[in-house]
């Protein structure tokens, strides 16, 4: 008899064992209808099955076309298995793409030669690697849910399929290569960027940036939520909870979605910006008080535009340019926030894996890639009192003029 187990999130039964190097799951609103499914599809696959047709062929209501296949796929597993996340990212490709390139192609027919002529348009189109690797990943997940556990067929034919890597025409060697060292602002600029700009709309944006590290897609899906109560009662933490983006998708444009797994984290973040994300907040509510028609989804949002929707982190660039032109300062991007923020983390002595898990790295690397020229400066070279005259030099300056 098979296992079966209540599962809470879809509300129903299901009942699954391993006959025969297949994988036979069913479902049922109560744990009899799960069995009895299950028995159905075990005697349909295994019951004295016809000589005359393949072993593929077997497998019970097995879909005709390759679109019959990913409808299957998306409702009967990916639905079902997967994180709303990754789910949402199958569904959009299979519908706005998969399905309208491969859909009427009958499912024993399909063929490398039918995946490689996708890839190779897209590639022509000049499509981004990691579009391409997405969409072919999508295809290949759903045809080997085909071979196994549902036995329709009896390998993925996609073997020989190629896809460029890491994008047209650059080879993996170099495709991630780096400046020996990164454009860090210093604190100076940094300092004259947020007084110049201060009252302006995005003041707030900037200081949490600086502070923070987040990435842009982060930074502009702040809510009154990310900020957190802590045992004193006051707002202690900020958590990085969510992302926001465009979409291309027109019946999607917005996506907001949570992070990976690492990218989920709580920060213990400064003082003074746990009071600008918080007078932030307030302004936020008066102009969202002050205007009804803004869409009410963006309620409790830290950061929107004069339509009362999220800052397209696509658009962050020249704004942050613009601001930079307004201090004088060299003009940077915005990521270069978050190399400012992880640089003064280090040059404080903070870990390189504290480091890491603060800017929502899963391993160092990242870090000691980016900034391994800061961290040969820095570690085990900077004596300890250095490290506070640095931080405290400028309060022994007041004292030693004789200043209060």
């Amino acid at each position: 008899m098979p296992h079966t187990r209540y599962r809470t999130r879809e509300g129903r039964w299901e009942a699954r064992l391993q006959v025969s190097g297949l994988r036979i799951i069913a479902y049922g609103r109560t744990e009899r209808d799960a069995t009895e499914a299950w028995l159905a599809a075990w005697f349909a696959r295994f019951a004295e099955p016809s000589q005359d047709l393949p072993k593929s062929q077997i497998g019970f209501d097995a879909p005709a076309t390759v679109g019959e296949l990913l409808d299957r796929w998306l409702s009967e597993h990916v639905a079902l298995h997967l994180a709303a996340r990754t789910r949402d990212t199958y569904e959009g490709i299979t519908r706005l793409h998969l399905r309208p390139a491969f859909g009427d192609i009958p499912l024993r027919d399909l063929k490398a030669a039918h995946v490689q002529r996708y890839i190779n348009g897209m590639v022509a189109d000049d499509a981004p690697t990691t579009t391409i690797a997405r969409h072919k990943t999508t295809l290949q997940s759903a045809i080997h849910w085909a071979v196994r556990p549902m036995g329709w067929l009896d390998a993925v034919p996609m073997a020989s399929v190629s896809s460029p890597r890491p994008r047209p025409g650059v080879t993996a060697s170099n495709a991630r290569s780096r400046s020996p060292e990164v454009d860090i602002p210093n604190a100076d600029d940094v300092i004259q960027l947020l007084d110049a700009t201060r009252g302006t709309p995005l003041w707030a944006m900037w200081f949490a940036g600086h502070s923070l590290g987040l990435r842009a897609s982060e930074l502009v899906a702040l809510t009154e939520e990310s900020l957190i109560l802590g045992p004193s009662g006051r707002v202690e933490l900020i958590a990085i909870h969510q992302k926001a983006f465009r979409s291309r998708d027109p019946g999607r444009p917005w996506v907001v979605e949570e992070p990976k797994r690492a990218s989920y984290r709580e920060l213990e973040a400064p003082r003074s910006t746990i009071d600008v994300l918080l007078n932030q907040a307030r302004a936020m509510r008066a102009e969202q008080a002050a205007h009804a028609r803004w869409p009410a989804r963006w309620d409790r949002w830290l950061f929107l535009t004069a339509k009362g929707e999220p800052y397209d982190p696509t658009n962050l660039p020249p704004l942050f340019a613009n601001a930079c032109r307004l201090a004088g300062v060299p003009v940077r991007t915005p990521h270069s926030m978050r190399h400012y923020c992880a640089s003064q983390l280090l040059e404080a002595g903070v870990s390189v894996k504290r480091v890491s898990a603060w800017m929502g790295h899963r391993t160092t690397q990242m870090v000691e890639n980016t900034y391994g020229h800061l961290l040969k400066r820095t570690r085990g070279q900077e004596p300890t009192g250095a490290v506070f005259d640095r931080i405290l030099g400028h309060l022994a300056s007041t004292l030693a003029s004789g200043g209060n």
